[in-house]
């Protein structure tokens, strides 16, 4: 099976060709998608003795893939990308040649080449894309993180209407695209009118998942919607605030993003304005009370060393200019507060 991109010792090859035939039985299993935006998206990764590894993905077909999308639980493959089309994985290369029939219920039944830890290049990892997969994109002129919601269902891209879309579908939405907090909904194509396929589904999202594939959904009558119904999404933005620890969501601890990460601020320099702007920043209207001494708990995060510089007529905390706090003496027990008035409107 030599191929004229991947150079094999003799040894790998003699090892390719007489090795076992499907996985060892006395060695667990488990299973991934990886960096396809949701779990039922991605590169295929094997957790295979004691460490994570790839498919090499010659003659990976949509066979192969509907396994997988029936291991995880992700319904039914539509799409079987080779040639790490989710980005070149790390670790070994578990196994290749796979030959699923199509009907077993774990990629482990099927048969391969062999199940070892190869020192293999990367770059025809397999992937998989079921039909399960659900992820969002928010499409505007000037942000990532407000616009009209789109939404890929397996490899098919389309909007939504608005019709039964709430308040804990588009905090899923923010959540997943690391965006923050939602602050808005728009509805009635506020961030204009889509084109092509619209979906009336009905997302049941509690709020707290961290993926809309997590959501259950129900079909409603794709009559009812027009895209003048598309729904647009407002998040907080990539670096948050949010508020957290509240009885509702316009009181708590402020809370910052960076990376993946969320922190809290230092209340010592957090004043009228950068509450102003806060409450402002998530649609809660005005700052009722600025507490002192973390009465919304300490947060588990950092705190970060950032001193806001707000003027108060920013829309934006993002807007405000930010001076390092380094010299800061901040600990969990002083992180800054703020209780708004309330929201000013959950729509637009």
């Amino acid at each position: 099976m030599l191929r004229s991109f991947l150079t094999l010792t003799a040894l790998q090859l003699l090892k390719c060709r007489t090795g076992s035939s499907q996985a060892d039985p006395s060695e667990a299993v488990k299973l991934r998608l990886a960096n396809g935006g949701s779990r039922c998206a991605g590169r295929v990764e094997i957790h295979y003795r004691g460490q994570w590894g790839t498919v090499y993905g010659s003659d990976w077909d949509l066979q192969d893939a509907a396994v997988v999308c029936r291991e995880l639980g992700c319904g039914t493959a539509v799409s079987a990308p080779g040639s790490a089309h989710f980005g070149e994985g790390s670790g070994p290369v578990v196994t290749e040649d796979v030959q699923c029939s199509g009907n077993e219920a774990a990629l482990r039944d099927c048969k391969s080449a062999s199940w070892d830890h190869y020192s293999w290049p990367h770059s025809a990892d397999a992937s998989a894309i079921c039909s399960d997969h659900r992820f969002p994109r928010l499409v505007s002129v000037d942000s990532q993180c407000s616009g009209r919601l789109e939404i890929q269902f397996g490899t098919t891209w389309g909007t939504v209407c608005d019709l039964h879309w709430d308040w804990n579908d588009a905090s899923v939405v923010c959540q997943q695209l690391q965006c923050g907090v939602a602050v808005s909904v728009g509805k009635g194509a506020y961030f204009g009118e889509g084109t092509g396929l619209l979906r009336s589904d009905k997302f049941d999202c509690k709020g707290n998942e961290t993926s809309l594939t997590d959501c259950p959904i129900s079909p409603v009558n794709q009559n009812v919607c027009t895209h003048m119904n598309d729904v647009g999404v407002s998040c907080s933005g990539k670096h948050g605030p949010r508020l957290v620890g509240g009885e509702e969501r316009c009181s708590g601890r402020v809370e910052v993003l960076h990376g993946e990460q969320w922190g809290t601020l230092c209340d010592i320099h957090f004043g009228l304005e950068d509450a102003s702007v806060v409450c402002e920043h998530l649609q809660c209207g005005a700052v009722k009370e600025i507490p002192r001494n973390s009465p919304f708990g300490q947060g588990t995060g950092p705190v970060w060393k950032e001193n806001y510089r707000c003027r108060g007529n920013e829309s934006r905390v993002t807007e405000c200019p930010v001076t390092s706090g380094e010299n800061f003496n901040c600990s969990h027990g002083n992180v800054a507060s703020v209780i708004c008035s309330g929201e000013t409107s959950q729509s637009m």
